[in-house]
């Protein structure tokens, strides 16, 4: 019982994290993370009960929710993981060389190598603490038509828990996983797991909010949704379509696949105000995804930190964690009866900017 109806504060909820795909633009994303921490007064891994990532935001997922890694900790690994490609890259002329040639920029060792020095080569998805459960999301090519995949720190199978509208495991590394969820096309080479051929999550749910959204209800069938906190890597410029060449018309899928406004508008009139934010950097997401150099990525962190600086993000955080804090640390799967009634917000969400601005309170037409 996940949507507007299900709210009952007599009985705790579900709290979810969703993180986007953006690359080097996660640095944007560890900012608002920072000021939800340092509002609440807790962890990343102590708010949720559920977080969901893509690409770079399921990388940050594993740091923060499996790892237990600080804020500042994950930077260090992004910034480490610029210099890795900065190196591989050199002036840039071998990498596009190599990607004309072989279909990518760097070779998978390369991509294994930016990863391992964070979370190291054997620890496993399903050999960590029960809460947060994490899900970084790829997206499986082995068969047509591409479908999302999970790689979960959790099993669905028997219990109270439901089964998962997607395909996943838990049995895997957490290498292998956050190598997979990372696969981006044309940069890194396809990652395969036990005879599945995986590619970057962002390619099929660059904001992973409606799966999220799914999973929980599988997770805790019977429990409502008390907070839900989605988290982006920046907003891009409205530009025209640039030209009908070949290359101009894979550019333009590629920036397709990677928008965030269909699965943002879906959350927000399922949830509504008061239970659901999502938080965003207008001027950051133009940055290219494989930036390296300095000045540009420090120009980005900077303006992350100053969006979320500003009194109406100040707020949207503060009333984010007021609602994420203000019910006992227990979770749905440990509360005797997490069944829900009553009514629930109707309005549309804080911490939304206007250029991916919140649906009527309705629900949305069907897609």
């Amino acid at each position: 019982m996940l949507g507007r109806g299900a709210s009952d504060a007599s009985s705790p909820g579900v709290r979810i994290l969703c993180i986007d795909g953006g690359s080097v633009r996660g640095l944007a994303t560890l900012q608002a993370l920072r000021s939800l921490e340092r509002a609440a007064g807790r962890p990343i891994a102590e708010l949720f009960d559920l977080i969901v990532g893509t690409s770079i935001g399921g990388y940050l997922s594993v740091c923060l929710g499996v790892r237990r890694m600080s804020i500042d900790e994950c930077e260090a690994a992004l910034w480490s993981t610029r210099r890795s490609m900065e190196a591989a890259q050199g002036n840039g002329i071998f990498s596009g060389a190599r990607r004309v040639a072989l279909g990518t920029a760097f070779d998978g060792k390369v991509h294994a190598e930016s990863i391992v020095a964070t979370l190291g080569p054997t620890a496993r998805m399903d050999e960590v603490a029960s809460s947060p459960k994490v899900a970084l999301v790829a997206t499986c090519i082995d068969r047509n038509p591409a479908k999302p995949f999970l790689f979960r720190t959790y099993s669905l199978s028997g219990g109270s828990s439901g089964s998962s509208s997607f395909e996943g495991t838990c049995a895997t590394t957490q290498l292998e996983a956050a190598r997979a969820t990372t696969a981006a096309p044309t940069f890194f080479p396809p990652v395969e797991i036990g005879g599945r051929v995986f590619v970057d999550g962002a390619c099929i749910a660059n904001n992973p909010a409606t799966i999220a959204l799914a999973e929980a209800a599988a997770l805790w069938p019977d429990a409502h949704v008390e907070a839900m906190v989605s988290v982006g890597t920046g907003l891009q410029s409205d530009a025209a379509h640039p030209g009908t060449s070949m290359v101009d018309w894979v550019a333009f899928q590629l920036n397709m696949s990677m928008d965030c406004t269909l699965a943002h508008s879906i959350a927000a009139a399922v949830l509504g105000r008061g239970r659901y934010w999502r938080f965003n950097f207008p001027s950051v997401g133009d940055v290219v995804l494989n930036e390296t150099r300095i000045p540009v990525i420090e120009e980005l962190v900077a303006k992350a930190k100053a969006h979320m600086e500003t009194p109406q993000m100040r707020q949207d955080v503060a009333d984010a964690a007021a609602a994420l804090c203000g019910r006992s640390a227990s979770t749905p799967e440990r509360a005797a009866s997490p069944a829900a009634a009553g009514p629930g917000a109707e309005a549309s969400p804080a911490g939304t900017p206007a250029s991916e601005a919140s649906p009527p309170s309705s629900p949305v037409s069907p897609v």
